[in-house]
Formats: C-alpha cells, structure tokens, sequence
C-alpha cells in the first residue's frame, strides 16, 4: 500500500530527524541527490533541515526560485511504501530479514519509476506556465520495523524533496498542450489512472511490469537551475504506484523461493499464510 501527504519544514524535521525514526535504518536516494552530493544514511539533522528549507546541503544557498516562510513552504512530499500483512509477519514475526530487503528493493525500484515518469517543475514560456520533466529527485528514505507482536508493520517513508533539477541545455518533456497560469497539469501528460490500475493488476499475476508513460513533447533548452517539484503527477497516480510496489514485491517476494498469491486492486500475500493470522494482526 502507498500513502502520500505533503509535510511543512519544521513538521518534517521534528518527525524524521527528532523523533523514533532514527533509530531504524535510512538512506539519501535519487538522481538529484547525486547532484547535491548526498549519499549514504540521513543521519546529519542540519544538512537534513537544510535540504527540507530549500537551501543546499550546507545551508550556503537558496536552491529554490522563490523564497518562502516555512510556514508557507511545502517541504516535501511523504511516500508512505507499506508492507502486505503476511510479508511482515514473515518478516518481522517469522524472522525472514531477506523480506526486509525485498521491500527496500521494491521502494527504490518504484522511487526510480517516479524519478524517470512522473518528476516535473513549472517553467515559464511566453505567456503560459508549462509543466516541464526534469528526470530527478532529492529523496530521503527512513525504514519503519514495528516489531511489536501484536502488530508487526514493515514500512518506509520516502521524504521527496519540493526540490528538482532541470539541466543547463537539456530537452525535456512537456505535456503536449502546456499549462495555461489557470489551469491544472494536462490530462496528456497520463494515461488514464483505471487502465494504468488494470495493465499493473494484470501484470502482477504474469510477473512483468510495463507501466505506461505520459504522452510528451519537447521542452525549451537553456534552463539550468533548481525548481520546486510539481507532484501533481505524483498524488494523481498515487493508487497504480502502490500497485507498481507490490509488483516489484512480489517478484522479490518470488525470489527468496515464498509463492505469491495475488488480492484486488494489484496487491497480494504471500500464499500459505494464515488469513486467521493476518486478520488477528
């Protein structure tokens, strides 16, 4: 299961750096990560602050066109990547830490789908604001294990970044007819979430995953700077990438030798597993 809500800097950093989350395992992730340097655990709180005001690692720059109060800033977004039932419970209960990997594998496969479909900022052409793929994101990932018996919940939150690089010179990709300063993301820019939701369902049952790309035309060059992140794309298609998740899960799943029995709307458990089991957890 996928959840995403958006999260203001100082919510971010008392949740993520000040509280319980540190104690699990974390990572820096993403192409525009790379780009600032980032890399390894997310263990350093002021470079953390930093990143979620729209300033760079060091807090030496705005890296954000507009300069915001951070009560009127949107920080990030929070991906919530949760585990199915009986994958925790073998997990966590069971002892199976391969499962753990799997599911790390599984979010940073997904993350990676994001990046490459469904990363774009707002760009200024002429008289229209347009929105624009930039092929990158700035993503701090914080592993949640519950190990409570009566509970047992293997999760990850992945904090994306209101931050995205488009490149000096690059040509990117636009929705086919712009965003007029009215109007919302084109409808171009998706293929319909319901037949995107079958194609994924329909995939997790033959083990292959090819999930459409958004229609797209060319974007204007020359515009090499950091932009806010647009993740538009991102809540619209939030149901097929929690289903792109379990997909990817699954064949981890399938892996490690476990066989996967699929659910509705794309997701699956793992087949042997007690229902009685799951329902008392």
């Amino acid at each position: 299961m996928l959840t995403a809500k958006n999260t203001e800097p100082q919510q971010a950093v008392h949740y993520f750096m000040e509280g319980y989350y540190q104690e699990g395992t974390s990572r820096w992730s993403g192409q525009g990560a790379k780009k600032l340097g980032l890399s390894g655990a997310v263990d350093q709180q002021e470079t953390f602050t930093n990143i979620v005001n729209g300033l760079s690692p060091d807090g030496s720059q705005h890296l954000a066109k507009r300069k915001l109060d951070s009560s009127q800033r949107r920080a990030a977004t929070d991906l919530t990547f949760s585990a199915p039932k009986s994958v925790s419970l073998q997990a966590l209960v069971g002892g199976d830490e391969r499962l753990i990997t799997a599911h790390q594998l599984a979010v940073q496969k997904t993350i990676k789908l994001i990046e490459e479909r469904y990363s774009y900022t707002r760009v200024t052409t002429d008289a229209h604001r347009v929105a624009t793929r930039t092929g990158n994101l700035v993503v701090a990932e914080f592993d949640h294990i519950e190990t409570r018996e009566l509970d047992p919940h293997l999760h990850t939150h992945a904090v994306v970044m209101n931050m995205t690089y488009l490149e000096l010179g690059k040509r990117g990709e636009l929705g086919q007819q712009g965003e007029k300063r009215s109007g919302g993301v084109g409808e171009a820019l998706v293929a319909g979430e319901e037949e995107q939701s079958r194609r994924t369902e329909e995939s997790l049952k033959s083990n292959s995953l090819s999930p459409p790309a958004p229609s797209a035309s060319p974007a204007p060059p020359d515009l090499g700077s950091w932009y806010s992140l647009l993740n538009d794309e991102i809540f619209k298609n939030k149901k097929f990438l929690g289903m792109v998740y379990q997909n990817y899960l699954a064949l981890e799943v399938e892996k490690l030798g476990y066989q996967v029995e699929p659910k509705n709307h794309g997701q699956f458990e793992i087949k042997g597993s007690s229902q009685s089991r799951i329902s008392n957890h």
